[in-house]
């Protein structure tokens, strides 16, 4: 952001910790829509002092880390609606933040199975409780969008296949992998966050 962006934003929150007496966990500064989480707000501070310091000048623009785009999510907005709990939606209304994740998780695995040309698609899997990565990935992905998480299925090459699905949240400004295949029991039960793949393409974004 530019600089007299920048020291606007410095105000306004050191005028909210003057008034509140506390430090907000993030900061969102709408007029850029952005979030900015603390870590990258000091940085931004630091690096924005040591250049005052070495050149005797405000610099140009200040970047700002780390930052991605500002939602308004509020219980008002008409446009955000939790879909009811239903025999291919059984986790809406669940899940919230990464202890959700580990939530998606335990009901996989204990309801839900991995099977090697099993069901590849969400009606398959909802139909017959098995699937292959296809399968799982999107059956994860649908679960996590009906929670209002942002996720996306991605697909990469592993030991096993050249095309293996799993699937991505976005949580806290960054891409948390959550693996629908290996959580199952034919995987023994692996946590969610455990890849057998890199990222090659992304196939789908909710």
């Amino acid at each position: 952001m530019d600089t007299k962006d920048y020291k606007v934003m410095v105000n306004a929150i050191d005028k909210y910790e003057n008034t509140k007496g506390v430090k907000p966990s993030s900061y969102s500064w709408k007029s850029q829509e952005l979030i900015i989480s603390k870590k990258s707000y000091l940085d931004a501070i630091d690096r924005y002092t040591k250049f005052v310091k070495t050149n005797k000048r405000d610099p140009n623009y200040v970047d700002i880390f780390n930052a991605y785009k500002y939602e308004k999510v509020t219980t008002n907005d008409s446009n955000i609606k939790t879909p009811k709990k239903s025999v291919s939606l059984p986790l809406s209304g669940e899940l919230k933040g990464k202890d959700g994740l580990t939530v998606l998780q335990k009901y996989m695995n204990r309801n839900l199975n991995h099977r090697s040309g099993g069901p590849h698609t969400f009606e398959g899997v909802v139909k017959r409780k098995v699937g292959d990565c296809w399968g799982l990935a999107e059956w994860a992905a649908k679960q996590l969008k009906a929670n209002n998480y942002k996720a996306r299925i991605v697909q990469g090459p592993s030991s096993s296949s050249s095309r293996h699905r799993w699937v991505q949240v976005y949580i806290d400004g960054k891409w948390i992998n959550f693996e629908s295949s290996l959580v199952t029991k034919r995987y023994g039960s692996k946590h969610y966050s455990k890849t057998c793949a890199k990222v090659s393409k992304v196939i789908k974004t909710y």
